[in-house]
């Protein structure tokens, strides 16, 4: 039997990196992994004031987006094709306490914990296939 290892964990990237926003999995079947996401003072600053950067923006408070990793509709792209780091990871999903659905971005250390790195309040075609998803009726 294998050991997890550097050659697994560089596997199990290859088969995510081909697995990629294309298909952007809904996560029904991980629904009973507990994700967990951590957010330093600077990111969480940084998603707190986001309104102060751009006009019409919603300020989102870090305490949302463990709602979304915690959705069991939401959808995960990992890693993120946007992003240049293979750790990375976009999930959308829906916060209760905002009430909106929200795109976070982050990225997953050794641990598997997820690191907060941005969020906003999602639209268009990511908002689309959230909606399309889901397992209730709940408003957007």
């Amino acid at each position: 039997m294998s050991g997890w290892g550097p050659a697994s964990v560089t596997a199990d990237l290859k088969i995510r990196r081909q697995l990629s926003w294309r298909c952007l999995a809904r996560c029904h079947t991980l629904s009973h992994v507990s994700e967990r996401i951590e957010w330093s003072d600077t990111a969480a600053q940084h998603i707190r004031t986001r309104s102060a950067r751009y006009e019409g923006a919603v300020d989102i408070e870090p305490a949302w987006t463990s709602e979304v990793v915690a959705d069991p509709d939401r959808l995960v792209d990992e890693p993120d094709p946007n992003s240049a780091h293979v750790n990375s990871a976009r999930i959308v999903g829906y916060s209760p306490t905002a009430g909106v659905v929200l795109t976070v971005v982050a990225l997953r250390d050794r641990r598997g914990v997820l690191h907060g790195a941005s969020a906003w309040k999602t639209r268009g075609a990511a908002l689309r296939q959230y909606a399309e998803g889901r397992s209730d009726d709940r408003d957007q």
